[in-house]
């Protein structure tokens, strides 16, 4: 009897190990809410949001510093899209992983609409969901400073600045500059966001 009882508990807890390493609940278990943290591609994401079962992720630390593009703020048309969606999503996320981060039509304001699984927050996003008073509770978690080259905490948004050549940015509170900086800077943050239905 004992025996059988040390085997429920062993599988039990093997399925909570399994569930948790695969990044899909909440790091002290049970459903995902807004301000959790998950791991998927080996990575931490912050919790934003919650839409239904769909969680708003946001990788914790900025990942690396790469330009916006080498000439345009245009989003749509941009070579970090390209990346994210590209060889970012491909080599970051097992295939288990990718069948449940969930193609979003998103809205930028004066720009296309566009469908990404991987995106930048918008400015108005960043407003909302970093920097936003509901929020600061966790936003200490999302103060990502960059040690790399560059030595940067600011990071991408993917919505136009001031000239068509600057794109805005995200100071590391989530204050978003309207102003942006220019796009074939190589030294800004990159802080990918996806929709997740886990």
């Amino acid at each position: 009897m004992i025996k059988r009882i040390l085997i429920i508990i062993f599988v039990c807890t093997m399925i909570i190990q399994i569930t948790a390493c695969n990044g899909w609940v909440s790091e002290a278990g049970g459903s995902l809410k807004v301000g959790d943290t998950v791991t998927l591609g080996q990575l931490d994401w912050v919790v934003l949001a919650m839409d239904g079962g769909k969680a708003l992720l946001l990788s914790v630390e900025i990942l690396e510093t790469r330009a916006f593009d080498s000439t345009s703020n245009n989003w749509e048309n941009s070579e970090i899209r390209a990346y994210l969606n590209g060889s970012f999503f491909n080599s970051t996320f097992n295939n288990q992983e990718k069948s449940k981060i969930v193609e979003t039509e998103l809205t930028t304001t004066n720009q296309n609409r566009t469908n990404d699984r991987v995106f930048l927050l918008s400015a108005d996003e960043s407003k909302e969901y970093v920097s936003g008073y509901v929020h600061r509770n966790i936003r200490r978690i999302r103060n990502a400073e960059y040690t790399g080259t560059g030595n940067t905490s600011i990071w991408w948004l993917r919505s136009s600045g001031s000239r068509p050549c600057r794109a805005a940015y995200a100071f590391s509170d989530g204050r978003a500059s309207d102003f942006g900086d220019g796009v074939d800077i190589t030294d800004v943050g990159v802080r990918p966001a996806m929709w997740f239905n886990p």
